[in-house]
């Protein structure tokens, strides 16, 4: 905590940015609690409370959309598939919560449910890949893995130029790919995530890796999800910190967060100084 180096301009943009959107944030207690490998989200908030009372900046808009956030996933419905698997753990968030956010805040404490929120059907799942422009950026993916003979590459296969230049030419066709080309802008953004991340998963760290992390950032920015449905826009925003890591084990890589903290789009600047702080 000592060694942040957040102005207090910034910090205050940060939680103002954030208050907006946890507003939004949709009911997924197994995506809440069950991430072992990113800080978790009530310890989150608390640091960043924490340092913002450091440095005289009030966070209570942010507390307040937190908690508002943790009451509709404790009392609201859920939808199958999404509700906690253990509710004595999903608990203890929330009574950490209690404990430690509200300190100097008029705010009322989180009512703790005595059995499993109701469900609610989901909707259902939409069908990728039907257009021929889709089909044929998927076969296109797919020789990444395979070369045009279907024989898998090894990864020394994928240090040549020849597999370079097909990565290259993948992401020329992308450029001009665009939402009009499918019946569904939702359909167009998260087709253009996956494969973003077929790339990914096989490029090493350098001028690819950056290329394809601009795509993908780039991606979120112009999607009209962001604002007609925040929750299924920041899901594949969330896959992105994820997939840009090549080892689990390390923090997310400088190159994927530096992009977002790059972005004009305020919520993903805010996110890429969340994540760097979370480190």
């Amino acid at each position: 905590m000592d060694e942040v180096n957040l102005p207090s301009t910034e910090l205050t943009l940060l939680l103002s940015t954030l208050a907006a959107a946890v507003e939004s944030f949709p009911v997924d207690d197994n995506s809440f609690h069950s991430r072992k490998d990113y800080p978790d989200p009530v310890d989150a908030q608390v640091q960043l409370v924490k340092l913002a009372r450091e440095k005289q900046v009030s966070p209570n808009a942010f507390i307040h959309s937190f908690h508002d956030y943790l009451d509709r996933s404790l009392n609201g419905p859920h939808c199958v598939g999404t509700e906690s698997e253990d509710l004595k753990e999903l608990v203890r968030h929330y009574e950490f919560f209690n404990s430690t956010s509200g300190a100097g805040v008029q705010i009322e404490p989180l009512s703790i449910p005595t059995s499993t929120p109701p469900l609610v059907s989901g909707p259902d799942e939409g069908e990728y890949w039907l257009s021929p422009k889709t089909k044929e950026l998927l076969i296109n993916a797919k020789h990444l893995n395979f070369d045009d003979n279907w024989k898998p590459y090894t990864d020394a296969d994928r240090k040549t130029p020849e597999w370079q230049d097909r990565v290259g030419h993948l992401l020329n066709d992308m450029d001009d790919w665009n939402p009009s080309d499918e019946p569904d802008p939702a359909d167009y953004y998260h087709q253009r995530c996956v494969l973003l991340y077929r790339i990914l998963a096989y490029v090493p760290p350098g001028t690819l890796y950056d290329r394809v992390v601009s795509a993908w950032v780039a991606t979120f920015a112009a999607s009209s999800l962001q604002w007609d449905n925040p929750p299924e826009w920041y899901f594949e925003v969330s896959k992105f910190l994820e997939f840009s890591k090549k080892d689990k084990e390390k923090p997310t890589p400088a190159a994927a967060i530096v992009p977002l903290k790059n972005s004009s789009n305020s919520y993903l600047h805010a996110l890429g100084v969340l994540a760097e702080f979370l480190q």
